[in-house]
């Protein structure tokens, strides 16, 4: 059985099922490295209020990590030495030290704070502050935790991606209909890119070789794809009912969106950018990624508490992790 692990006000204490301490220990230890390989994933499960802990390769829960009230995305460093949740309730980004498994920081945050992302260089995290009072980037350094900047963006914005090939972050605005620029690493603001009205900037993802930023945008149930060199939309692209996450493959060449709305991974084509297929998962999937070669995606399938591990080849479910507590969006270091 998997083990469940939770922090409480007195340290570490074991639920129902727990490791031995000798197994806690290896498992401790071997974390950041694993994670490296993206053989380890850091789900933020909204509703319990949970970080678990996945091994994809062995197909189980590691542990679960008590983060907070409403943690709704989750990140990791590229090296794999800490992970983050963001407490939207608790408006507290929660920095994991994935070695030990334990909360080494709580940043405080702005008005209902969203999505979480770190610099393609690991010195920066960036979390979306959405609410009407905030409608900013908070930037803190990795390592030390000071906050180097808090940035206004547009009218609600709700995540973060990075094309690191220009150095540039991408925030989408959902209540203004753009996409701010920010320079990470002096935070500049660069400007925004419009789109249209029809739907609401949601969550995004570019290609590695920083050309091409695809949108997912609720109401409108598609996808905005935007030319970064001339900044503007070249295609909307349809897919399944939303709201939606989107991940890029390491290689560039193929897109997954989710739609929390529906029960499958939509397949996008870069190269002829439509939609080729689509890959049953569950019902209600949201957070995607791949594994850093590519081979496997991961799902969070919030409305079926279980996260789906794909054969991106096969373009088919191979394997499923069960994980209670509406998983709602993942990471995987390396990626």
């Amino acid at each position: 059985m998997p083990s469940r692990v939770v922090e409480s006000r007195g340290g570490w204490r074991s639920a129902a099922c727990t490791l031995s301490a000798a197994l806690l220990l290896t498992l401790g230890a071997s974390a950041a490295g694993a994670a490296v390989h993206g053989d380890t994933l850091y789900v933020s499960n909204r509703d319990s209020g949970e970080m678990s802990i996945l091994g994809a390769a062995a197909g189980e829960v590691l542990a679960w990590l008590a983060v907070g009230e409403k943690p709704t995305y989750s990140a990791v460093t590229p090296d794999g030495k800490y992970a983050f949740a963001v407490a939207t309730g608790d408006r507290k980004l929660v920095v994991v030290d994935t070695a030990s498994r334990k909360i080494v920081e709580k940043l405080p945050l702005g008005e209902s704070p969203k999505g979480v992302e770190v610099t393609p260089d690991g010195k920066f995290v960036l979390v979306a502050n959405e609410g009407e009072s905030s409608n900013s980037v908070s930037i803190f350094s990795v390592g030390d935790w000071k906050q180097a900047a808090e940035v206004p963006v547009g009218k609600a914005p709700h995540n973060i991606t990075f094309a690191a090939a220009r150095g540039i972050a991408y925030i989408a605005n959902g209540g203004s209909a753009d996409i701010t620029k920010i320079r990470w690493s002096d935070a500049t603001p660069l400007g925004t890119i419009p789109l249209d009205d029809r739907g609401a900037p949601h969550n995004l993802a570019a290609t590695p070789d920083g050309k091409l930023l695809f949108v997912a945008r609720k109401g409108s149930d598609d996808v905005a794809v935007i030319d970064l060199e001339a900044e503007k939309v070249v295609e909307y692209i349809p897919v399944s009912k939303g709201h939606h996450a989107v991940a890029v493959s390491p290689d560039g060449g193929t897109v997954y969106v989710s739609g929390i709305g529906s029960n499958v991974i939509n397949v996008i084509d870069v190269a002829s950018l439509e939609r080729t297929g689509e890959i049953p998962v569950g019902e209600g999937p949201h957070g995607v990624r791949f594994s850093p070669d590519g081979d496997m995606a991961y799902v969070a399938v919030a409305k079926s508490d279980r996260v789906a591990v794909i054969d991106t080849e096969a373009r088919k479910v191979v394997s499923t992790i069960t994980d209670p507590g509406f998983p709602f969006w993942l990471a995987v270091a390396g990626n």
